[in-house]
């Protein structure tokens, strides 16, 4: 049988170093035919041959992963791998069946062996590396791994049979890599390349102290015996990084994952070390060019306690990274809840230490110097955190430690004639932190407390959640604590609300205070969060209706979700005064709730409670909380339980649906279609829906705009427009009140060309629910149509204002900004926002693109577009070949070519073609087309070069804007002459 073919059609060439194991395979594996190596996929850990290959064998044929390497060391072969591989299947059968590979053979001479597994997911077509996914991809699929790491991996896990101490648990995950006599080099890391003795205690970095994690771990004796833990053990992976998940792509009907290479393997370990290793591998991989001030803000805005009283705050384009390691540590923070609660603190102890251990094992790592620095301050910090939760005392002086410095350290200290001491400055001074001569050694105080809601955390995980005030009740993270405030019971009859750190007692809330709700917890295990997520949008809009309150919203991204950063900085950020926050819980129709009220300006924790319902009672639980909340702030709050179900429904499915379209509405993108779906199930459930009908009305406006195909069909923007009408006037002829009905209809009318009667039912909107801030941005479209320019900007900014983190009104804002000044300084925002948030990208480069058209840089926007690693294939082939097509094609040709896509803008049409096709383009997209995209129907960027010909006019008058300008008021700096020619100064 010939294995090394000279035609290509027959695959490559079998590998003559492998020459002597073919034979082996033939004879163990039943191969009869070639074996056809397809294409090689790269190397193992040691070196090895990986192969993509069609092969036939006596219980398998089909393609499959072949893999062929060395087997000098016998403690460490692929024999050994694939015992391993084994194992890890024998271990947790079910788990294996749907994510690991399945191992079929193995076979070894002496000195090579080689082993054969199917590939994950079927074909490498069909999967790709996390790392390698879209943003939202990656956010998804690791909330969902994380969790099944332990809930489903790890279904049989045990605990310790004994109290272990730290430095166990570390010896445990770091093995021979702690030993120099081993060959572990972190001893040598610090001590030859950093300069700095592996036996002091703390180092001191940026001013500020770490523990040392070398120091730490070799002090068993030193440690109090009362940090000794019951530890979770259970099957752990070992080498668990981005590269060795591979995820679905996104064309999966389901969102399936495999974790490959389980060459390390162990059955029996301490659990959270895989998580810690795949958060700091993902965080080197993404950010290992970072300066050394950059790391330390990612770090800090991932640890527990704050690094330094005034941390710096992470780069914008790192808060997306930031969030992906928060969804990951929650799949950890969710299990000891629901397994583990009553030894939270055993548990929460052994999280900080896997990731010291993590940092550690990247110090052994043969990496550039610097990244191993990156990895021990991250070590370090956590370990710091550790120490702030187990209260330990440690010394909090040594040597300096910087990244990027080549063997800094205690003799350059000395050098300087200086002692590095970090100081702690008391908050009411005003003194900069400085370094102290030479003397006794200072000891640093106890951080002070950061108010309640730190205190809170120091003794329970703090978990960020919505007040949903809807449903659900709450297993309290916080049950039993000393700081909880009083019952609902107890406020609503009259009784003062329970001192915070002293006798305090409640004074009248401040006039004009403003509250935010903040995304709820999701406690239950199934990782779908929409009905979590849907409430706290219902409850946000209940509580702005009332008056009582200025309602900043949640944000579209949910940037504060499975967040623990200080309530200051989160109230200082989105501008409120009071935080509510809290967690849910579902079994079936019963529901759990635990809702708390932080104090922003200084963290205090006002009121807190937890509600048992079922979900029929779900408008009771509202009007409990939102009394209860009045009375700790001693300012009624109007809600009528009644009310708020004549406008909903009492049907439990009915409801749970609306609120889960309310979330997946507000992602927009994909998850419009599963919006749609759940919306046209609640209505047709409960027929009189009125809130779902308004819903499902926009819902059916912005899936053109967002989604190319719906059960394999090209969505017509017709036809979902015309979905949208009948929704917003069934919603109307059932209640006319409801902002949300107004919005669907006001929508309605600006689709329909309508745009007197869009107008007035905006404003009426805003009216019932002054702090709207999709409706503001919806109407500050249908302004920015009719040419009130200046009003929709406005408009923008106040949505912002309510809703500071969300990227969409960032980058209308900065449109509007460019719409104004037409500066590279104005675009770079739109660029950031294109590169960073998926579901926005076809937006912000049609923005871009036609602001390089008018430069004459449209290399710039083709550079833009192939940097962006992140980028769907679609929208890259269509941005590149419609770039590429400007060069060579007529401005007619380019426009019948993509006239269709939200890329094309009138700027580049201009450029290549002048008024003629842009005045064409127009009529299109003002009369003859519906355009997805509201904000651009009227070329205002270029109305100085187009309006005195009477063409413009013509459209105008057309659309029906004419006879708005007559009643409204002509557009900013424009009118009509006498000789009927339409005239603007100033403006474009």
């Amino acid at each position: 049988m010939n294995d090394r073919p000279d035609v290509a059609h027959l695959g490559l060439r079998w590998p003559e170093a492998y020459a002597d194991v073919l034979p082996l395979l033939r004879r163990e594996w039943g191969v009869e035919d070639k074996i056809y190596l397809t294409r090689q996929l790269g190397g193992g850990r040691s070196g090895a041959l990986v192969f993509f290959v069609d092969i036939s064998t006596k219980e398998f044929a089909g393609q499959a992963i072949l893999k062929l390497d060395h087997a000098s060391d016998p403690g460490d072969t692929e024999e050994h791998e694939a015992a391993l591989h084994h194992r890890a299947i024998a271990d947790a059968p079910r788990f294996a069946a749907k994510h690991l590979p399945k191992l079929l053979y193995a076979a070894h001479t002496s000195s090579q062996v080689a082993i054969l597994s199917t590939i994950a997911g079927r074909g490498l077509e069909y999967v790709e590396p996390w790392i390698e996914c879209s943003y939202d991809r990656k956010l998804e699929s690791i909330r969902k791994v994380s969790a099944a790491l332990l809930n489903d991996w790890n279904s049989d896990y045990s605990l310790s049979s004994d109290l272990k101490m730290p430095q166990e648990l570390l010896r445990s995950w770091l093995d021979y890599r702690l030993d120099p006599a081993e060959g572990g080099r972190i001893h040598s890391f610090l001590g030859e390349e950093c300069r700095i003795p592996t036996e002091t205690p703390s180092i001191i970095c940026d001013g500020h102290w770490y523990p040392n994690p070398i120091a730490f771990a070799d002090s068993l004796g030193d440690t109090p015996k009362r940090v000794r833990l019951r530890a979770a053990r259970g099957h752990c992976h070992n080498d668990f990084h981005g590269h060795n998940l591979l995820v679905g792509k996104r064309e999966s009907k389901a969102l399936d994952y495999y974790l490959i290479d389980l060459a390390l393997y162990q059955s029996e370990q301490f659990l959270f070390y895989d998580h810690a290793y795949f958060e700091l591998a993902t965080l080197l991989y993404s950010r290992g060019q970072a300066t050394a001030q950059d790391w330390e803000a990612i770090v800090s805005a991932l640890c527990r306690f704050p690094l330094k009283d005034d941390p710096t705050e992470p780069r914008t384009d790192d808060i997306g990274l930031i969030e992906l390691m928060r969804a990951l540590r929650q799949g950890i923070t969710d299990w000891i809840e629901r397994h583990e609660a009553d030894r939270l603190s055993f548990m929460e102890g052994q999280m900080l230490l896997a990731r010291v251990a993590a940092g550690l094992t990247f110090v052994h790592r043969r990496m550039s110097l610097e990244l191993r620095q990156m990895a021990f301050f991250y070590a370090a910090a956590n370990l710091k955190d550790y120490m702030k939760l187990m209260q330990l005392d440690w010394p909090k002086t040594g040597p300096a430690f910087e990244i990027g410095a080549g063997g800094a350290g205690s003799e350059h200290a000395v050098a300087e004639g200086k002692t590095a001491v970090a100081l702690s400055v008391d908050p009411a001074q005003t003194a900069p932190l400085s370094t102290a001569t030479p003397g006794p050694p200072t000891q640093e105080p106890a951080e002070r407390p950061q108010g309640a809601l730190n205190l809170l955390r120091g003794t329970r995980a703090l978990w960020l959640g919505v007040v949903v005030l809807g449903t659900v009740v709450a297993v309290s993270l916080w049950a039993g604590r000393d700081l909880i405030r009083p019952k609902v019971d107890d406020v609503t009859a009259g009784k003062p609300a329970a001192t915070v750190l002293g006798s305090r007692t409640n004074k009248p809330m401040e006039a004009g205070a403003s509250l935010a709700v903040l995304p709820f917890r999701n406690l239950n295990a199934d990782g779908d969060d929409s009905f979590a997520d849907g409430l706290s949008i219902d409850i946000a809009s209940v509580f702005a209706r009332t008056g009582t309150f200025r309602m900043p919203s949640v944000t579209s991204k949910f940037q504060y979700k499975d967040n623990v950063q200080d309530s200051r900085k989160i109230g200082r950020a989105l501008n409120v005064d009071y935080l509510l926050e809290g967690t849910v819980f579902r079994s079936g129709d019963d529901v759990k709730i635990s809702v708390n009220l932080i104090r922003s300006r200084d963290g205090l924790l006002i009121w807190s409670d937890k509600f048992n319902e079922t979900m029929t009672n779900v408008f009771v639980t509202q009007e409990k909380i939102a009394d209860a909340i009045g009375a700790a702030l001693a300012t009624p709050i109007d809600i009528d339980a009644d009310i708020l179900k004549a406008q909903r429904t009492d049907d439990p499915e009915a409801y749970e649906l609306f609120v889960k379209g309310l979330a997946l509405l507000e992602q927009r993108g994909l998850a419009l279609e599963d919006a749609m779906r759940k919306l046209e199930r609640a209505t047709s459930l409960q027929p009189n829906f009125a809130a779902a009908w308004g819903t499902l009305s926009l819902v059916y406006n912005v899936i053109p705009t967002f989604v190319k195909e719906i059960d394999g069909r090209p969505v017509s923007p017709t036809v979902y427009y015309r979905k949208a009408r009948e929704a917003a006037l069934h919603a109307w002829e059932i209640d006319q009140d409801l902002p949300i009905v107004r919005h669907a209809l006001a929508y309605m009318y600006q689709r329909e060309r309508l745009w007197i009667a869009a107008d007035g039912t905006y404003e009426q909107a805003l009216a019932n629910d002054p702090y709207a801030h999709r409706i503001m941005l919806d109407y500050a479209a249908l302004l920015y149509t009719v040419g009130k320019r200046e009003k929709a900007h406005d408009l923008v900014k106040r949505a912002r204002e309510i809703d500071p983190l969300n990227e969409l009104y960032k980058l209308w804002d900065a449109y509007l900004r460019w719409d104004s000044d037409r500066s590279d300084e104005n675009i770079r925002p739109i660029e950031e926002i294109f590169r960073r948030v998926p579901q926005f990208r076809e937006i912000a480069l049609r923005m871009v693109i036609d602001h390089r058209a008018l430069t004459g840089e449209l290399d710039k926007a083709r550079d833009l577009v192939e940097s962006c690693d992140g980028c769907q294939a679609a929208l890259r082939t269509r941005a590149l070949g419609m770039l590429d097509a400007a060069k060579t094609e007529s401005a007619r040709d380019l426009f019948e070519t993509y006239k269709d896509s939200n890329i094309l803008g009138y700027e580049l049409l201009y450029a290549l073609g002048g008024k003629d096709v842009t005045l064409e383009a127009f009529r299109y997209y003002g009369i003859e087309a519906q355009r997805r995209l509201v904000f651009f129907t009227v070329p205002w960027t270029l109305v100085n070069k187009l309006d005195e010909d009477a063409r413009f006019l013509e459209i105008a008058e057309d659309m029906g804007l004419t006879e708005y300008w007559r009643a409204r008021g002509f557009p900013d700096n424009c009118t009509v002459s006498d000789s009927n020619r339409f005239v603007c100064d100033g403006a474009g």
